[in-house]
């Protein structure tokens, strides 16, 4: 659902961009591993810096909720480019470690293929997690619309094109997403040639192949696309 960059001012520049899907998958793992994370991380702050999203932004309706983050529709005063807001409430969290890698990994990720970060804000209660806007709908959604709908060969190649050069581009960069499904892949708008982007780094985390412990061991995805090498405890 979300094509615009910017710095805490609001110029601009999904998800969150991401947005949560009431009963999703997503809701039911990222539940578990803000639940059961390390810890050691200190329940206060994300970003270090407090801030008011209202002061730049008019807050609109809600468009997704979660258990633990809602997200909304905003408009930035100074251009009224319309963003997605993601708002967490931090009181719903035994640990906030899992949310600074979020924003670590966003802040890093900038590739017309991946959801891009615009800014944060956060104050003692709550964490808003500003992006872009897509309004082209989840890949899922197109394919499920009409049953008879088919896919030509030139079609699929297109979109695992964009999906292979996003992932490429989070790769390089040391980005493990880790919730790859049609899902968290958004086109990022209606139009018939509009681009296709990757969402929801909420599962994703900053991995380096030649650390000296290579290999992952989080038990993160969706049950119907998970690998079984994730469900092992070790991959990379």
């Amino acid at each position: 659902m979300f094509s615009l960059i910017a710095p805490r001012g609001c110029s601009l520049s999904r998800g969150t961009g991401q947005i949560i899907q009431k009963g999703s998958c997503y809701a039911l793992f990222s539940s578990r591993s803000l639940i059961t994370a390390a810890k050691e991380g200190n329940v206060g702050f994300v970003t270090e810096e407090i801030s008011d999203i209202r002061e730049h932004y008019n807050v609109g309706g809600e468009i997704g909720v979660g258990r633990f983050a809602t997200v909304y529709s905003a408009s930035c005063r100074e251009t009224g480019a319309v963003v997605a807001v993601k708002k967490l409430k931090k009181k719903n969290l035994l640990d906030l470690t899992p949310l600074r890698n979020e924003v670590e990994v966003l802040r890093r990720v900038d590739s017309p293929h991946c959801m891009r970060l615009i800014d944060t804000y956060e104050d003692d209660h709550c964490l808003h997690i500003v992006t872009e806007m897509y309004t082209g709908g989840e890949l899922f959604e197109h394919l499920v619309r009409d049953e008879n709908l088919l896919f030509s060969e030139r079609d699929a190649a297109h979109i695992m094109r964009q999906v292979i050069e996003g992932l490429a581009y989070c790769h390089k960069n040391d980005v493990a997403h880790r919730d790859i499904k049609p899902e968290n892949i958004m086109f990022k708008t209606s139009e018939p040639d509009s681009q296709l982007c990757l969402v929801d780094f909420g599962m994703s985390c900053i991995f380096n192949p030649d650390d000296i412990s290579p290999a992952m061991r989080q038990q993160v995805g969706s049950p119907s696309y998970v690998a079984p090498e994730v469900l092992g405890g070790t991959y990379n």
